[in-house]
């Protein structure tokens, strides 16, 4: 009935990818896809119009979307569903048809109100400007790509220029799809699962169970996208390969480490997931931030710490050596009191990709300022060692905000204006921490009782609440731990807390 097949055996339509009939039905408004239909992906190659007279169609070679005008098989006399299989058997991208399609059609079936004699020509001028805007984009990445190689650029520099010409989102993550880099207009979170192109994500693999995912991509811009999400693959491996044939090593590395641990503006935080693997940081893992006021520095820390980990040296922070402990095991069961020789650890919680380590530094500061005060004691103290941290685990999230300074200045201002040693403030600890016991305070203090009823009846005086009420005494009491807390550097405030 139809022309032969000018070509292998036929097995349906052909998938390369440079356009396809979901991207003719995001271009042509025209064009329906009645019901739903998973094969969309087919190549759309050409567009021919099918005759009542033999043959009916020229020679095909694969790839053509056929046009079925209501009135040639009605003139041919055979039924739709009939023809639609003659047609099935064809490697053709689908069929457009002016007349009600049948249910559960071979192959797709596309519908418009009618096939006019110019709809072959229209269409196919419209694929053949397409594929010219495709081979211009395509001219445009080759050159940025050459560009780039002579340049050796990283990660972010080649997903930086070439999302932006095109203004695609592109986004590189990890086996555990954890973000490695991503353009600035990838705001979405990839999904995480397999990708559909109807849900607008592209997802294209790297080596090492890396991806690239592009996405979400209207459909009238998923044809540039397929494209250069084959280019961006090719270049990217390369770069990966680069990064860690000039991963640096020894004082080099520890510089470049401890600006990852202190980043603080955006650019930085973008660039924390590529620079950190560079640096030798797991892709996958888990890793803690520590500062250390050891005497003997570095071989004591291997030991006591994690003997199956590593320790990555991170110059200073706080003037205190910093490191990054990369962990063989977790430390969540094991002591928080270890035996450090002369001095004190201070370890943030796991983490388990490089973005996080601004905000491991922040823990390990947070915790290193309360041994350095004398507000924690131990010698290797966790920050998700709830039980070691007691109520200062409760009260990081305010430190180094308004909040805090706020609440201080309500419950203990005129105390704190009035008590430049410090005397009234221990004082008042004492007590409430007694349970307000004139006889205990006084002996936790080592002072005469008489001198103890003088400086309470000077703090009742300071006070806007009575301490010797029950009620009032947790508020106060957590006041002047608040008022104990050591002020937050500067860095360190402007990474967002943990909420």
């Amino acid at each position: 009935m139809f022309a032969g097949w000018d070509g292998p055996p036929p097995i349906g339509g052909t998938n390369t990818g440079e356009i396809t009939l979901r991207d003719l039905l995001a271009w042509e408004p025209r064009l329906t896809l009645p019901g739903a239909r998973t094969d969309l992906d087919r190549d759309v190659d050409w567009v021919v119009t099918a005759r009542a007279t033999p043959p009916m169609l020229p020679a095909l070679r694969g790839g053509e979307l056929i046009l079925l005008p209501r009135r040639v098989f009605a003139e041919i006399g055979l039924p739709l569903p009939l023809l639609l299989n003659e047609v099935a058997s064809q490697p053709v991208a689908g069929v457009v048809i002016d007349a009600p399609p049948p249910p559960n059609p071979p192959l797709p079936v596309l519908t418009i109100a009618a096939i006019t004699p110019e709809l072959e020509s229209e269409l196919n001028r419209l694929l053949t400007s397409r594929r010219g805007d495709l081979l211009r984009a395509s001219n445009e990445l080759e050159r940025t790509v050459a560009t780039l190689g002579a340049q050796e650029a990283g990660l972010a520099e080649i997903v930086s220029a070439l999302a932006e010409p095109v203004d695609l989102p592109i986004t590189v993550t990890m086996p555990t799809g954890a973000i490695l880099v991503r353009s600035e207009n990838a705001t979405v979170v990839p999904p995480g699962d397999h990708p559909d192109p109807a849900t607008g994500w592209l997802r294209f693999p790297l080596s090492g169970g890396r991806a690239i995912w592009l996405g979400p991509i209207p459909p009238d811009h998923q044809a540039i996208a397929r494209l250069l999400g084959e280019r961006l693959r090719d270049v990217l491996s390369g770069a990966v390969t680069r990064s860690v044939a000039n991963r640096p090593r020894g004082l080099a590395r520890a510089a470049q480490l401890n600006r990852l641990l202190l980043a603080t503006t955006r650019d930085e935080r973008e660039r924390l997931a590529v620079d950190g693997i560079r640096l030798g940081l797991p892709a996958t893992g888990r890793f803690r931030v520590g500062l250390s006021h050891v005497a003997t520095p570095g071989v004591p820390i291997q030991g006591l710490l994690d003997p199956a980990g590593q320790v990555l040296e991170a110059e200073t922070v706080d003037d205190l050596p910093a490191f990054v402990l990369l962990s063989g095991h977790s430390l969540a069961g094991r002591p928080a009191h270890t035996a450090v020789p002369a001095g004190w650890i201070a370890l943030s919680a796991e983490i388990t990709s490089p973005r996080e380590l601004p905000a491991a530094t922040r823990q390990a500061r947070y915790i290193a300022a309360l041994l350095a005060g004398g507000e924690l004691t131990g010698t290797v103290v966790r920050f998700d060692d709830d039980l070691a941290l007691g109520v200062w685990r409760f009260l990081y999230r305010f430190w180094g905000t308004p909040e805090l300074d706020h609440y201080v200045a309500q419950f203990l201002g005129p105390l704190i204006g009035e008590d430049r040693h410090g005397t009234l403030r221990r004082t008042l600890l004492a007590y409430l921490a007694s349970g307000g016991s004139p006889g205990e305070t006084a002996t936790r203090l080592g002072i005469h009782r008489n001198t103890l009823a003088y400086r309470l009846r000077h703090i009742r005086d300071l006070l806007p609440l009575d301490p010797d009420l029950p009620e009032n005494r947790i508020a106060l009491h957590l006041a002047l731990l608040t008022a104990a807390l050591p002020p937050a550097p500067a860095s360190a405030a402007m990474v967002a807390p943990e909420r």
